[in-house]
């Protein structure tokens, strides 16, 4: 057995565990695992064509007990959940960036006892590394109607709520800081460059195509409007503005196609799109969702750039398996892990159509339409909304994304030779912004844009075993046509 299978049955039990522990009760996780281990033994004493395969097995038991006890230690126990004591009064430090949500924003703080999230006033404003200390109730976090509030914090290692929460500065909390001095100094450094740019690009663009712009470039979602982020919602246009697998995918083939016009060689190519994309999520401020969904983009990048779909697919799953053994949660709880593995599984099934030669805007488009393709049964389940306009608003906008994300950054730099040259670059970006939010707009208030409907997961099977089915016959008919 090779290194790739070898790699591939370790995967495919560490996934089938993940996927069978956020699925089903603990009950039917054991004879399952013992059918596993029983076929795993009777590979030895099978025939010699078949007993070639029982190291697989046996790496696919190992594999799978390895995942099932990953994932039960990660689980928090009941002595990690016991409250010591509601009254709170402690030093924490600020170990999140927060972004301001309105008249308020979530805090999340750390000390050595924890993580605990505790909604404020938007204003005082605390930022990143800021030592407090912190006095109000901690209380356990609960379900928000059919939303479970709780799993959402979990897979961030928050299961604490700190309720009415008041703060006063501290001088010092370096002890219980569970981070070094140069993150520190990194990510507060990051944190106010970004708000920096905001304020320039506020200082030359009116609301709400300025909200949109900080959102497509610096990952601030939240200085959209609410009735704006429900217009791109509708339309099926999310993915241009949110901090996704489908956004950095989107920007790494923007990326892609910059290295071929500029004639650099693959391996130039390469070394360029890979910094800027690793740059680009410790930029928009290297949440958990973004480092993720840098990881895969990159890895679909390679396949979209190399053209080896197999050796992409190896490297995808181990990814996901790697992330899984890391926080295993996120399968069950973090809907953007599973429409970044969506959306980039579709890209790879798709990656033959990238082997022609198709204009950047060509390119960007079919990335788009490859990700709704593959995403919208999970936002669907999730959120039990299915846009219907989706298909046409992409048609309409997908082009638009690539030269935003150019002359945004062109213009704030030609921004600093004075006002009205800066006014001058940044007006073809607002007459872009002012086009994409009123292709939203009207996308959204169409008749019968959204189906409010939650497909069960028989149909999300169902379809994902058509669509996958259509694309490997699609390419298998390639495949014969290029021998």
């Amino acid at each position: 057995m090779n290194k790739g299978n070898f790699l591939l049955f370790f995967c495919g039990g560490a996934l089938s565990a993940f996927i069978l522990a956020s699925l089903f009760s603990t009950s039917i996780l054991l004879p399952v695992f013992i059918f596993i281990l029983f076929l795993s033994v009777t590979f030895f004493f099978a025939p010699q064509k078949v007993k070639k395969y029982a190291l697989g097995f046996l790496v696919f038991s190992f594999a799978f007990i390895l995942a099932i006890t990953r994932y039960f230690e990660y689980l928090p126990t009941k002595e990690k959940l016991a409250i010591p004591q509601p009254k709170f009064f402690e030093t924490v430090f600020v170990c999140e960036n927060s972004e301001r949500n309105g008249a308020f924003r979530n805090l999340v703080l750390c000390n050595n006892n924890g993580r605990y999230i505790a909604k404020t006033a938007a204003y005082p404003e605390y930022r990143y590394g800021d030592c407090l200390l912190a006095k109000g109730t901690l209380e356990l976090p609960g379900m928000i109607e059919d939303f479970r509030y709780d799993r959402y914090l979990a897979k961030q290692e928050i299961y604490f709520v700190l309720r009415q929460a008041s703060f006063q500065g501290s001088e010092s909390c370096q002890s219980i800081k569970s981070f070094g001095t140069l993150k520190t100094f990194l990510f507060s450094a990051i944190y106010s460059i970004r708000d920096y740019l905001m304020n320039r690009i506020n200082q030359f663009l009116p609301e709400p195509d300025a909200g949109l712009a900080v959102a497509l470039l610096l990952g601030y979602i939240k200085t959209i409007g609410l009735t704006q982020q429900a217009w791109f919602s509708r339309a099926g246009l999310s993915h241009l503005i949110a901090i996704s697998g489908s956004h950095i995918t989107l920007i790494a083939a923007l990326l892609s196609r910059l290295a071929f016009s500029l004639r650099l060689k693959r391996k130039s190519a390469l070394i360029f799109s890979s910094s800027f994309a690793i740059f680009y999520v410790l930029f928009s401020g290297a949440a958990p969702s973004a480092i993720r969904a840098g990881v895969m983009a990159f890895l679909t990048f390679l396949a979209l750039f190399f053209g080896r779909e197999n050796s992409s697919w190896r490297a995808l799953l181990f990814s996901a398996t790697a992330i899984l053994f890391f926080n295993p949660s996120l399968l069950r709880d973090d809907i953007g892990f599973q429409l970044s593995f969506a959306a980039f599984g579709g890209l790879l099934l798709s990656a033959p159509l990238f082997q022609k030669h198709l204009s950047w805007w060509k390119e960007v488009f079919l990335v788009t339409l490859i990700c709704q393709l593959f995403t919208w049964p999970i936002s669907s389940y999730y959120f039990s909304v299915v846009s219907l306009v989706a298909p046409f608003a992409n048609l309409l906008s997908a082009w638009i994304f690539a030269p935003l994300f150019i002359i945004l950054p062109i213009a704030m730099i030609f921004s600093y030779l004075g006002n009205f040259i800066g006014l001058l670059f940044f007006w073809p970006a607002y007459l872009l912004t002012k086009y994409l939010l009123t292709v939203a707009r009207i996308c959204a208030s169409l008749p019968y844009a959204t189906l409010d409907y939650k497909i069960n997961l028989g149909i999300i099977f169902t379809y994902y075993s058509f669509l996958i089915g259509a694309f490997a016959l699609v390419n298998y008919r390639q495949a014969l046509k290029n021998k």
